[in-house]
């Protein structure tokens, strides 16, 4: 399945790890944990990875990749996990408006916040 990965400029992700196309990774551990050697960590769309590099890769200008992947472990979608990736061509990063920053920051919180007039603030920020 198609998935995406996010790399700093010169194809390297923590750890020292060299992304480019045609490589195959495998994950070093047994498990299925994340942040941990068990897992290579990918995301489900190059929106949602661009959205979430500053809490995960916080790679300075980062790149993107395709890569081909059976994915093995889910943050709450997040990110995924995977045992083995592929990585298939370079992509152009896509760009994230304000707007989206805004609207991805309150489904966030959607998520959490059980106050009632700002869920309905923020039920009809979404609706427009």
């Amino acid at each position: 399945m198609r998935y995406y990965k996010l790399t700093d400029q010169d194809g390297n992700t923590h750890g020292g790890t060299h992304w480019e196309p045609g490589v195959t990774h495998v994950a070093a551990g047994p498990g299925t944990e994340f942040c941990s050697p068990d897992l290579i960590h990918l995301y489900s769309d190059p929106v949602l990875a661009v959205m979430l590099n500053p809490i995960h890769g916080n790679y300075f200008d980062p790149r993107l990749l395709a890569v081909d992947a059976v994915a093995v472990a889910n943050d709450h979608g997040l990110q995924l996990g995977c045992k083995q990736a592929t990585a298939l061509a370079w992509l152009l990063l896509p760009t994230v408006t304000t707007e989206q920053h805004v609207r991805f920051g309150i489904l966030c919180a959607l998520e959490v916040c059980q106050d009632t007039q700002w869920r309905q603030w923020a039920q009809g920020w979404l609706s427009g």
